[in-house]
C-alpha cells in the first residue's frame, strides 16, 4: 500500500470517527510525520515536464533516452529514471514504423510473376535451385541444377563434394 494511500485512509478515519491524527496513526500504525507529509511537485520538477512534452513534441521518433540526452546536452541535470518516469505519467510512447514507401503487392501479383509472363521458347526462362546433403561420412554435397521451362530439359547438374570444413 502506498504512503499516499494510507494517509487517505487516516484523514477519513479522523473525519468519520470523529479521532485525533495521533489516534488514528496509533490505530493504524503509523508514524504522525508521514501523515503530516504534503508532496511537492515544484517548479522545477513541472518546467522539466514540460521541456520533455515539447522535445517530444519536436521529435516524434526519439525514446525517452534520446530525449534524456538532449536534456543532457542543453545543461538540465537530471538522470534517465526521472525522464522515464515523467514519460510515463504524461502518457507518451513512440509513434509506430514509418510505412513503406512502396507497398507491396500480393504474393504472386508482381509484373514478373510466371503466370503474367510465361516462357515464350527455348531458352526463355530458367529455373535454378541449390540442392545441399551430407555423405555418409559427413561430406557436404551441393548442386546447381537448371532447366528451362519450355523444353525441361537441364544443361546437366553441377556438382561439388566438400572436404567437410567448408560449409
Amino acid at each position: 500500500m502506498t504512503a499516499a494511500r494510507r494517509r487517505l485512509i487516516a484523514t477519513e478515519l479522523c473525519d468519520r470517527f470523529g479521532v485525533s491524527q495521533r489516534r488514528a496513526s496509533r490505530a493504524l500504525d503509523l508514524a504522525r510525520s508521514s501523515l503530516r507529509y504534503v508532496a511537492v511537485t515544484g517548479g522545477e520538477q513541472a518546467a522539466l515536464a514540460r521541456r520533455i512534452e515539447e522535445l517530444a513534441g519536436l521529435h516524434p521518433r526519439f525514446g525517452y533516452r534520446r530525449i534524456w540526452a538532449l536534456l543532457d546536452r542543453q545543461g538540465w541535470s537530471v538522470n534517465k529514471e526521472t525522464v522515464r518516469r515523467h514519460w510515463r505519467v504524461l502518457g507518451l510512447k513512440l509513434n509506430g514504423l514509418r510505412a513503406n514507401p512502396r507497398p507491396r503487392r500480393p504474393h504472386g501479383q508482381d509484373t514478373n510473376a510466371c503466370h503474367l509472363r510465361p516462357s515464350r521458347g527455348k531458352d526463355d526462362v530458367w529455373a535454378w535451385d541449390f540442392i545441399f546433403d551430407r555423405t555418409s561420412d559427413g561430406r557436404s554435397l551441393k548442386w546447381l541444377s537448371l532447366v528451362d521451362e519450355d523444353t525441361g530439359s537441364t544443361t546437366g547438374n553441377r556438382g561439388h563434394v566438400g572436404t567437410g570444413t567448408d560449409a
